[in-house]
């Protein structure tokens, strides 16, 4: 995120259907900040975006903003994730995404048993493992790795670590934050997702976790330890 002072800049672009988004080319993008163009309040990394974290590409940025980094994450239960996935992506809200509608499963049941659900969604990401792969053990320990370096916590826990995410990078008191909106957004999501997760059955279940085990590993180890 940017200082929206900044939109008129002319290697800025606007995004469509998403009005509060902009992309900028990478190159260009370095040579404002070095200009003094740009004013960084923060860089989100999209699952896809951990090699950048690799490559040193973000110690650069804030080397050049003056910035110390730091880095945070939000987990989900992969149950729950897989729930709001279906969800969303059967739903009209996803009508703009390419994969909107792409899940044949009928109801969110057949769905966890299916090979259409995310296995280790997050691991493959961070290592760039193919979906046809199995993952391995070593390939977790590659993933905590990365992972260590991050604060990381539970997305019901979001307002915390906003709060505590402002509080270090920006000196704000956490009790002058307004985390309304998030709370709202949060509302909104519980409402849309109203299949009862206890209802599923053990059999089902039991597919999931074995298809998701590496994913509950990482929950475990970064949210409930």
């Amino acid at each position: 995120s940017y200082d929206p002072n900044y939109r008129n800049n002319k290697n800025i672009t606007q995004i469509p259907y998403h009005p509060y988004s902009s992309s900028i080319k990478l190159e260009d993008f370095f040579l404002e900040i070095l200009k003094g163009n740009l004013e960084i309040f923060s860089l989100f990394i999209e699952s896809q975006g951990f090699k950048f974290i690799k490559t040193g590409l973000f110690d650069v940025i804030s080397k050049i903003i003056n910035k110390d980094p730091l880095y945070c994450a939000i987990l989900r239960h992969p149950l729950e994730r897989a729930l709001s996935l279906f969800s969303y992506i059967k739903s009209n809200s996803s009508s703009h995404e390419a994969t909107h509608n792409k899940i044949t499963s009928a109801n969110f049941e057949d769905y966890i048993k299916s090979h259409e659900v995310e296995d280790s969604w997050l691991i493959r990401s961070i290592i760039g493992i193919p979906n046809l792969k199995e993952i391995r053990e070593d390939d977790f320990e590659k993933t905590c790795t990365t992972l260590d370096k991050l604060i990381i916590r539970d997305i019901k826990n979001t307002n915390e670590l906003i709060d505590e995410v402002f509080t270090k990078c920006y000196s704000l008191n956490a009790e002058l934050l307004n985390n309304s909106n998030n709370s709202a957004m949060r509302r909104n999501e519980t409402k849309q997702n109203k299949i009862n997760l206890l209802e599923l059955s053990c059999e089902s279940v039991d597919v999931f976790k074995n298809r998701a085990k590496y994913d509950y590993k990482l929950y475990n180890k970064y949210v409930l330890e």
